[in-house]
């Protein structure tokens, strides 16, 4: 009879737990059975660890994205705009995160990742309201160029046409 094998359970734990793998993934790419992981995850409480985690890994890559917009907001605010090409540099710069601020809302939705979705939708409304902010949108109350009552008191185009003498072409000699 041969001896039972033995594996390296710490190794898979860490597999599982850092979401390289699933069980059956482990069972399936080095050899033990599903019950014997299954067991040993349940009773080890692999699963709880496994969230944690990806708990702890989401935050810290939020707080990274938080900091490095805040690092190229900081710069932007500061970099004196010499040239054109400079603000045109900038404006690409700030539509390529808008578009991959709209790409991360698209695939939040096809793949029902709420939280996600929150995000940009908040980030969007950061973004909206600091461009009101500068822009002074909300502030402006401008009267309008076009009086609606002195369109209204117009003649209609109509017979402003008719009543429109004819222009005739001379030529001057």
């Amino acid at each position: 009879m041969s001896a039972p094998k033995k594996y390296d359970i710490e190794f898979f734990k860490k597999l599982y737990i850092s979401g390289q793998y699933t069980l059956r993934g482990i069972c399936k790419e080095f050899g033990p059975s599903y019950s014997h992981i299954s067991n040993i995850s349940a009773r080890d409480k692999w699963g709880d660890s496994r969230r944690e985690y990806q708990r702890q890994a989401l935050e810290a890559e939020e707080s990274a994205k938080g900091e490095r917009a805040e690092l190229e907001i900081a710069e932007l605010e500061s970099a004196a705009l010499s040239t054109a090409s400079e603000h045109q540099d900038r404006v690409i710069r700030a539509g390529d995160r808008l578009g991959d601020l709209i790409n991360t809302g698209i695939l939040a939705v096809k793949a029902s990742n709420w939280r996600d979705l929150k995000a940009v939708v908040e980030t969007w409304r950061l973004w909206d309201d600091q461009m009101r902010k500068n822009h002074k949108i909300d502030e402006v109350s401008d009267k309008p160029i076009v009086n609606i009552n002195v369109l209204a008191a117009l003649p209609p185009l109509r017979k402003a046409k008719a009543s429109e003498p004819e222009l005739v072409d001379v030529e001057l000699s």
